[in-house]
């Protein structure tokens, strides 16, 4: 009778580890921003806190992504400040900035 409940407890075990789960992936909304005619190799700061190198956000491969609302985004190269604008974002669209 214990070898009985053993295996049982030991079936049960794996049985429930052998459910399928399933992944929901939620599309993001957020707005998102890209850079043009800027050296690749340029940094990117978004209200004074930098976030890489312009060339990753080209706006084909991927966008910035950033929360809505008022934004301070500058780009500088060897300190010179190529491009400081302050921009409005909202909803999922890509907005392209060009200096």
């Amino acid at each position: 009778m214990k070898k009985f409940f053993s295996a049982l407890l030991i079936s049960i075990t794996l049985a429930a580890c052998s459910h399928p789960t399933e992944r929901t992936a939620a599309p993001d909304m957020r707005p998102g921003i890209a850079f043009q005619n800027v050296p690749a190799t340029a940094m990117v700061y978004v209200d004074g806190l930098e976030m890489g190198m312009a060339g990753d956000y080209d706006g084909k491969k991927q966008s910035l992504t950033v929360i809505k609302g008022t934004h301070l985004i500058e780009i500088r190269k060897d300190g010179e400040t190529l491009l400081s604008r302050k921009i409005y974002v909202a909803g999922d669209s890509v907005t392209i900035l060009r200096p």
